[in-house]
Parts: structure tokens; sequence; C-alpha cells
């Protein structure tokens, strides 16, 4: 990374974690809330691509319930078990995953067809009360 531009890029990450962090303090509405935090991501953060999923209580798949830019009617159900695809691994292993370039992750499914698969991907467990409750998933705007 450039050195000249480590500072901005720094001061980016950190306006975007307290912008991420107003909004979850102050809504109600989760589907709302994942959408603004999606956005910001991409806008302060310059990370696209971004989804959560949750965990559905009943069957322990995450369910994906917001992607950036596609309106909750849009969405096409998707789920993911424990260990199926990267998604899964993060279910199963509770531990963020980093991908440097997803065209060289066998694991990686895409469902939703949105990835640029030149890209990478960072994908993390969202945790409430030491419990995986969901996951979120992002990548970089650029190389």
């Amino acid at each position: 990374m450039n050195d000249a531009k480590s500072p901005a890029l720094l001061r980016a990450q950190y306006e975007t974690l307290f912008r991420v962090s107003q909004m979850l303090s102050r809504s109600l509405d989760f589907h709302k809330t994942l959408r603004e935090v999606l956005r910001t991501l991409e806008i302060t953060g310059h990370l696209s691509g971004g989804m959560v999923s949750v965990v559905d209580p009943d069957s322990g798949d995450l369910t994906v319930h917001a992607v950036h830019g596609l309106d909750s009617e849009e969405l096409e159900p998707v789920r993911y078990q424990p260990g199926e695809g990267v998604i899964g691994m993060i279910l199963e292993g509770g531990r963020t995953v980093a991908i440097a370039r997803l065209g060289d992750e066998p694991r990686f499914l895409n469902r939703l067809g949105l990835y640029d698969k030149e890209l990478p991907l960072i994908a993390a467990p969202i945790q409430v009360g030491g419990t995986l409750q969901a996951c979120s998933r992002c990548s970089p705007t650029s190389r």
C-alpha cells in the first residue's frame, strides 16, 4: 500500500465504522438498518457487494436477508448450510474469511451471481452474546 494513501484510507475506514455504529444504535427496523449499513459500506468504505445472512433458528442454516442494491422483493431465497461454500465455512468455524481472489477459491458458490471473481472477498461472523447470529460479506471495490 502506498504510504501517501494510508492515512486517507484509515480515516475512511474509521468514518465508515462510526457511521455503521450510529445506524445500528438508532433504528429498530431490522431490514432498513441492514440496507443502510450495506449502503454505507459501499459509499464510505469502498466495499461493494455487501450482503448479510442470518442464522435460521429452526434449521441452523444461514439465509440471505439483505444484499446492497437489491430490494427484498428482488432477492431470491438463498440458504447456506454449515460447511457449504465460503459462507458455510463461517457458520461452521465462526471466524472471518478473507480471500485474495474469488476466482481462485473452489468453495465459492456465487449463488447470487453478484460478485466479481477477480476481486477479493471479506466475510465475517456477527455474534450476539457469544453466539453466531449472522454473517456479513463484501468485496473491496478495487484490487
